[in-house]
């Protein structure tokens, strides 16, 4: 059994009803458990996702803005600024602190925590030593749902990880998309997963580069590949940063230049398609 997450600040909060109500349309009759990490978000829009979809359940998190400010040594407002450029558009030279402290920085923690609760797993038998969740399918917030993503049970026998590699690309950061991350509980990704959330932390938030939640991700799992983690490379049908296909079972917002509201719109325009070929 999968279980499905996503992790969000109030600011996406149209991006994920649309990732809620996408997933329904897909997934509702093989009642796939979806579990939203919710930060920053108001009772009213924790309802709002929980009437879209009858399996999920909800992580709600306060943001410490004030400790986080702190940490990154810089001003309470210049930290809420670089939020509302980020929530509300997209991530800058100036304003990647932000995206690195929680998409790229406390994401990987909360992923990792979830990991640590799964049924271990292992690969030689593929039985799992108890009936619950064998496995955490991990999704950005603006992803959107075009079919069923149950093919990952079996496109995942015999692996520890599931990721999206280019392994020869350039730039490093480019070698590897954390957009999606089918990952089971095994020695080896709870190794992995301890070395990227090092990498991490062993760099202050403003001497991160842009990139540095992926370039710090492959890094780890080069280490963790070399003591013997077995990774499937996601199947394309799974889709690549700006390339959403007709054919793809998702596509992402990860886009050149998109900001959120227009990530919004081209993804209900695709969800009222769906929606009316039922």
């Amino acid at each position: 059994m999968i279980m499905v997450h996503t992790y969000y600040t109030q600011g996406m909060h149209e991006l994920a009803k649309l990732f809620v109500e996408s997933f329904r349309v897909h997934h509702l009759d093989d009642e796939v458990p979806l579990l939203v990490h919710c930060l920053d978000t108001s009772a009213e829009q924790r309802r709002e996702l929980a009437d879209l979809y009858p399996h999920l359940s909800i992580m709600y998190t306060d943001i410490p803005m004030r400790k986080w400010a702190a940490g990154a040594g810089v001003s309470l407002n210049r930290l809420r600024r670089w939020r509302r450029e980020v929530e509300g558009d997209y991530v800058t030279p100036k304003n990647k602190a932000w995206k690195l402290m929680t998409a790229g920085g406390d994401r990987v923690k909360v992923v990792r925590g979830l990991v640590s609760t799964l049924t271990p797993f292992s690969p030689r038998t593929s039985v799992a030593t108890q009936p619950a969740a064998e496995m955490l399918v991990h999704f950005d917030i603006d992803t959107l749902f075009r079919a069923s993503i149950l093919d990952i049970e079996q496109e995942m026998q015999g692996y520890d990880v599931g990721l999206k590699l280019r392994r020869k690309i350039n730039p490093v950061k480019a070698r590897i998309t954390i957009d999606m991350m089918a990952i089971k509980h095994t020695p080896h990704t709870v190794a992995w997963l301890k070395y990227w959330t090092d990498n991490i932390d062993a760099v202050h938030p403003l001497e991160k580069p842009q990139g540095f939640g992926q370039s710090s991700c492959w890094g780890a799992f080069m280490q963790a590949e070399a003591e013997g983690m077995d990774a499937l490379t996601l199947p394309l049908k799974y889709g690549l940063p700006g390339r959403n296909k007709p054919d793809n079972v998702v596509w992402n917002g990860n886009m050149h230049k998109l900001k959120k509201d227009d990530c919004v719109a081209y993804f209900k325009e695709e969800l009222d398609r769906m929606k009316g070929q039922q």
